[in-house]
């Protein structure tokens, strides 16, 4: 790592946007370049505050929380050498750093410190969070885990969401994901869903298979309180609306569950640009093929024929 005097600039703003863009396309390659970068800026603290969220995504959670402490050290390098932050300028960061502070909390099942931070800090969550839904979510799961008192408001406590974090239900779960299908929604109520399974796709039996092989570090730790696995399963649906001119075949979708937990929360098609990292599923088709057997008359002719090339 550079002396902090050999270094001219703390950050370059551009670079760090231009590979950070194709983050949801490929992952891995952006935390790649992310940690080059940082050996040429190693003073960037919003650079380092994106690379923690990116490590916790990918579910690399020793590196997170090596890069933690280096950011709470960095912050005291900051203020040392007096380049102090602009605190409008960098209330993002200050944001998305508490927020990888509390999902590490929440994925090392340190529940009672997460409550405490979500409980007090309840702007910062609604800053960051794009779902509402998300962060009372996770306040019912730390309440239940910890045993107190429900806060959610009466009209939410039977929402679908609500009530399988309470006692989660796989038959519910099913019962959910048919609005997902293309045959069980008129033609007054198609616009109000984004991605549809095609009528023969065998929900069941891939739910099953899903629920066998997960949680896993395939996955990605998204939101504050649930996983985001992808799954290629070729020709399962389309990944617009059901009649949509932009409507297009998808051989991807996108399961959500609860996370490091088999209890899933929601499934849909997805475009498969952002779907370079997947779990093949396809050979649940080939299970499905029926079986051809060889009568003994082919096996005969299949017999004669050697013979006869001999």
């Amino acid at each position: 790592m550079r002396n902090h005097k050999q270094t001219k600039n703390w950050y370059d703003p551009d670079r760090f946007y231009r590979i950070t863009k194709n983050y949801l396309i490929d992952p891995y390659e952006v935390i790649k370049q992310i940690e080059y970068y940082l050996e040429e800026y190693p003073y960037d603290y919003a650079a380092y505050t994106v690379y923690l969220r990116f490590l916790i995504d990918l579910k690399k959670y020793d590196e997170a929380e090596k890069i933690k402490d280096n950011i709470d050290n960095l912050l005291l390098l900051q203020h040392r050498f007096g380049n102090s932050k602009n605190e409008e300028a960098t209330r993002m960061s200050d944001d998305s750093l508490f927020i990888s502070k509390f999902r590490l909390l929440f994925n090392r099942e340190d529940y009672e410190e997460a409550y405490k931070m979500l409980k007090g800090n309840k702007d910062i969550f609604a800053r960051y969070s794009k779902s509402f839904s998300d962060i009372l979510s996770t306040m019912h799961i730390l309440e239940k885990k910890l045993e107190l008192p429900i806060s959610i408001s009466p009209n939410l406590i039977d929402s679908y969401i609500f009530k399988q974090i309470r006692e989660y239900s796989y038959d519910d779960f099913l019962y959910h994901i048919k609005d997902h299908i293309n045959d069980d929604i008129s033609e007054n109520e198609e616009e109000k869903f984004e991605a549809l399974f095609y009528e023969n796709f065998p929900i069941e039996k891939v739910a099953s298979e899903i629920r066998r092989i997960i949680p896993n570090n395939q996955g990605f730790y998204k939101t504050l309180n649930s996983d985001v696995y992808i799954f290629k399963y070729d020709d399962n649906g389309k990944s617009a609306y059901k009649n949509h001119p932009a409507a297009k075949n998808t051989n991807y979708f996108k399961v959500i569950a609860f996370h490091n937990t088999n209890n899933l929360i929601t499934m849909y098609p997805c475009r498969a640009s952002h779907c370079r990292y997947y779990i093949d599923l396809n050979y649940l088709k080939k299970e499905e093929e029926p079986i051809q057997r060889v009568s003994q008359i082919d096996k005969f002719n299949k017999k004669y024929t050697k013979v006869r090339k001999k």
